[in-house]
Formats: C-alpha cells, sequence, structure tokens
C-alpha cells in the first residue's frame, strides 16, 4: 500500500500540471492559428484529452511507486518532466512559439530517454521493471508522437503568419 503523503503529494504534482498545461492550450486549441498550423496527421481534438488523462494517470501511479520506493533520481527526472509539459504547452500554444516549443519537447525526449535508460538499467526485480516500463512507456511514445506534430506545425508556420 502507498503512503498517504505519497499518494497527496503525487496527486498535486499531476494535477497542477494538468491544470496549468490546459491553462495555456484551452484557448489556442480552437483557435484559427492552430487550425492553420496543424499537420493533417493531427488526430481530431477529442482524442487530446482522453490521450492526457490517461498518460496523467499513468504519472501520477509512477510517481506514486516512485517516491514509496525511495528512487529519488527518477523522482527528480519525473518532476522535470512535469515542468517541461508545462513550459511546453505555454511555448507552444501560450505564446505561439511553435519552434521553442519543438526544442522544448526535444529536451523533454531527452529526458524521457534518461527515465528509460534507468528503469531498463536498474538492478530491481524483473517484474518491477516491467511496471515502471508499462506506466512510463506510452508517455515516450505520445511525447514522440506529439514531437512530430510539433515538427509538423514548424513546417507549416511560414503559410499561417
Amino acid at each position: 500500500m502507498y503512503s498517504v503523503g505519497n499518494l497527496i503529494l503525487s496527486a498535486t504534482l499531476v494535477i497542477m500540471t494538468m491544470f496549468l498545461g490546459s491553462y495555456f492550450t484551452m484557448k489556442t486549441t480552437t483557435s484559427k492559428w492552430y487550425d492553420c498550423i496543424k499537420p493533417w496527421y493531427t488526430p481530431p481534438s477529442v482524442v487530446f484529452p482522453v490521450a492526457w488523462t490517461i498518460l496523467y494517470v499513468l504519472l501520477f501511479l509512477f510517481l506514486v511507486r516512485t517516491l514509496d520506493g525511495k528512487k529519488w533520481v527518477k523522482v527528480f527526472l519525473l518532476v522535470m518532466v512535469l515542468i517541461i509539459h508545462v513550459v511546453w504547452c505555454n511555448r507552444y500554444f501560450g505564446e505561439k512559439q511553435v519552434q521553442e516549443g519543438f526544442w522544448v519537447i526535444v529536451l523533454l525526449n531527452v529526458v524521457n530517454g534518461v527515465m528509460l535508460w534507468m528503469i531498463v538499467t536498474s538492478v530491481q526485480m524483473e517484474q518491477d521493471r516491467n511496471i515502471e516500463l508499462g506506466l512510463y512507456v506510452p508517455h515516450v511514445a505520445w511525447i514522440l508522437f506529439a514531437t512530430l506534430l510539433n515538427y509538423g506545425s514548424l513546417q507549416r508556420i511560414q503559410e499561417c503568419t
């Protein structure tokens, strides 16, 4: 069973990230600017809140497990991931700085790579490793797709300014 303090801390961090990210994205995702820059392979808008809800639940569970296991480097990386999420939402959607957003999401991919490397190479029971991978790999996959979307937007931005 997880400690109540770690559940509360994890929930607070993830919910703050969700709200801050939403604050920057809500107005822009229905704008003409966004309609112009989004690449043709952008999923329907209904996909994003569903995907992000699932991903944030998985990140919450991973953070709780990591805090309970006192895996402090992974905790630090997860907090960095959450911060970078908010920064990306601000740069890409809030400030409409697609190129800056691209470099922020590249940084997020680097942090994700470090996290995956830590999970795969850590000395822990195979079952724990598989659980951590199951909780984190969907996030990595979605961020890679988001990077592709951001890159596609970068290619279209000249047409839309």
